[in-house]
């Protein structure tokens, strides 16, 4: 892992408070401009913290209990710069992270973890090689496996997350403190890593930098957990078949656009997996053969398009339930019914790199 000691000057720090929308919904809502100043709301589920410098960029997420709340309401909001800066100063360590690989400090424990994002940023996690943290004071003993499993303490967990942004090519540091399950019951480091990336995945900036919407939370290690798991399995999927007509993107009012490819797009409404911070179904899509790599070009606004169609005929609240009950593995079959109709009524579609329009 590459190593820098010089630590630059911060280009921008920001704050946010994970609090309740006039809908009921918890969102970041970013309160930056109130650092210095009384905390503006009562009710908070996590706060968390930005920093950008030239290499790393770190985010301090606490999950709040009723005392931090107390606390953080009692006194003008203050930046932790203190973890921040210990974020970056570790951070140093890991700055030729590649994009499919995650770092996870826990406990005099470092855990290397593979991530994939799929074509809807969803990622998955994947253990690869656990070993003990440089200058732990208790040392293993080198011919015992290090365990991943563990029992949830009854207070909160300290957890530091490394990856790599694949928008800015910098390392992504997370601090986080806070509870992640019950006092007691047995969890997996690589779950509980999975859970922490969930939380800060509502989070609009990381999920920008880190190209995560969201992470499947793989089953826990007891029985209950992983027959929990297979239940929330969707029998089929919703999908539809959209013919589509990629063409040139004008470059004068009189130019004629040229016809370039033709073919069509599987789009396929993810069942199992959703952020409700982003208001939005997560879509995967499946160009056919004749489209060949064009169809990367076209993606953004294809994409733009399913969504709003989809909104329109579903409903932005509706959409908003949806995607918790498909966290909560609770979505009806009145509601995948609807989506299926709503996926009926995307019209073929003529698309420019950043136009589109029903086909005619």
């Amino acid at each position: 892992m590459a190593t820098k000691t010089a630590t630059a000057k911060s280009t921008k720090t920001a704050y946010f408070a994970r609090v309740p929308d006039p809908s009921g919904t918890w969102s970041f809502f970013n309160l930056t401009e109130h650092i210095g100043k009384a905390m503006p709301f009562t009710k908070i589920q996590a706060t968390c913290a930005m920093q950008v410098k030239d290499d790393v960029i770190a985010f301090s997420l606490l999950h709040c209990t009723k005392a931090v709340v107390a606390t953080l309401v009692a006194k003008p909001i203050e930046l932790p710069r203190g973890p921040l800066e210990r974020l970056d100063r570790r951070a140093m360590k890991y700055l030729d992270l590649r994009d499919d690989e995650l770092i996870v400090e826990f406990d005099n424990t470092v855990y290397h973890l593979s991530i994939s994002r799929d074509d809807a940023g969803i990622a998955k996690l994947e253990l690869v090689s656990i070993e003990a943290k440089e200058g732990a004071e208790a040392q293993p003993d080198p011919s015992e496996a290090l365990p991943e499993t563990f029992e949830l303490p009854k207070g909160a967990i300290h957890m530091d997350l490394y990856l790599r942004s694949p928008k800015v090519a910098r390392t992504i540091a997370v601090g986080f403190i806070g509870h992640v399950g019950r006092p007691g019951d047995p969890d997996t480091v690589s779950r509980c890593a999975a859970k922490v990336l969930n939380s800060i995945s509502q989070l609009f900036e990381f999920r920008m930098l880190s190209s995560i919407e969201t992470i499947v939370v793989p089953a826990g290690p007891s029985k209950w957990s992983q027959q929990a798991a297979a239940l929330r399995k969707v029998e089929k999927d919703a999908a539809v078949e959209v013919p589509v007509w990629l063409f040139s993107a004008p470059v004068s009012a009189t130019d004629v656009p040229e016809l370039l490819a033709a073919g069509s797009v599987v789009v396929t409404v993810d069942l199992e997996n959703a952020n409700p911070a982003t208001g939005r179904l997560l879509c995967h899509y499946t160009p056919s053969a004749s489209l060949g790599d064009l169809f990367e070009g076209y993606r953004t606004v294809f994409e733009a398009r399913i969504t709003s169609d989809l909104q329109v005929a579903i409903g932005t609240e509706d959409i908003a339930t949806m995607t918790f009950d498909i966290v909560l593995g609770v979505i009806e079959p009145g509601a995948i019914e609807r989506i299926e109709d709503a996926l009926k009524t995307i019209k073929p579609l003529d698309m420019t790199t950043s136009q589109v329009r029903p086909h005619e």
